[in-house]
């Protein structure tokens, strides 16, 4: 969706069910970004005061003109008292509705929002409000209910107890940085490990896969199929509304078994149980299990 303000369109992309907000100069601004400040943003000046906030769940694109007025270029240079020189940017008091003063105006050059907007909640902190990041008690029980490996699993105990601190503390996807992915990545690991490793356990998960023979003979295109729609059923959920179609899920991770096979000696049995696990691990440290 593009939003335009004041001949300056914000581009609204979506990313599996997480709108972000990119800003980019393409009208009046001669291709400059405009810098918004996405923490003084106004839903409702954004998308007209008459207009609600548009859902995050489809919809066709189309391009929306703010009710906010002209654009600042556009509006009486006339200063109120006839004898005061006029200086460029001073727009007086012709627009009773647009900020003045705490370098919010739009003659303030380093004011960080677009002109006209004030500061109120911007669209993109509802969009937040409605993603969350688990924290690290809620990671470590989802991949436990998941893979059926009690949280009191010896390894994986060891594991989350000295490296709890590196994954998220609350839910505040804002917060969310590479090294908390990389500790989500090997808690994973751990859980797949022992998933891998328990015969009772495995067969809930991979069903008949064949652990014991050698890559060359375990994965075959159906195995791999197979292989790959078990781990998404299982892990991210079939046919639902924020995920991509499942058949393209399947195929993602079907390329992933690929990549994990590559460079391998393929005639060696032992080298199968560790790409499951490695699949397992890819599927189960991904976004649609950490967010909600």
């Amino acid at each position: 969706m593009k939003i335009k303000i004041n001949k300056e369109l914000l581009n609204v992309i979506k990313v599996s069910g997480l709108s972000v907000v990119v800003a980019c100069g393409s009208g009046g601004g001669g291709g400059k970004p405009i810098g918004v400040d996405t923490s003084s943003l106004n839903p409702k000046k954004v998308l007209g005061s008459e207009a609600e906030a548009t859902s995050d769940q489809g919809g066709d694109p189309e391009d929306i003109e703010s009710t906010d007025g002209e654009s600042s270029g556009e509006q009486s240079q006339t200063p109120s008292d006839p004898s005061a020189p006029t200086e460029p940017g001073d727009q007086g008091s012709t627009s009773p509705d647009q900020p003045q003063g705490n370098g919010q105006g739009p003659g303030d050059a380093n004011a960080p929002q677009a002109p006209g907007m004030p500061p109120k909640e911007p669209e993109v902190q509802k969009i937040f409000a409605k993603t969350g990041i688990r924290n690290f008690a809620q990671i470590n029980a989802t991949m436990s209910a998941l893979t059926g490996v009690p949280t009191t699993n010896a390894q994986v105990a060891a594991f989350y107890t000295a490296q709890a601190t590196s994954l998220p503390t609350d839910n505040d996807v804002k917060g969310f940085i590479g090294s908390h992915q990389v500790t989500i990545f090997k808690l994973a690991v751990e859980y797949c490990d022992v998933l891998v490793k328990d015969a009772a356990l495995r067969a809930t998960v991979f069903g008949t896969f064949n652990f014991a023979a050698a890559p060359n003979a375990a994965f075959t295109p159906d195995t791999k199929k197979a292989l790959a729609d078990s781990l998404v059923s299982k892990f991210w959920g079939k046919n639902l509304s924020n995920l991509s179609p499942h058949t393209e899920n399947v195929t993602l991770v079907v390329t992933l078994i690929d990549d994990l096979l590559t460079g391998r000696d393929l005639t060696v049995a032992t080298q199968t149980p560790g790409i499951v696990t490695g699949t397992c691990a890819g599927v189960l440290s991904s976004a649609p299990v950490t967010l909600y």
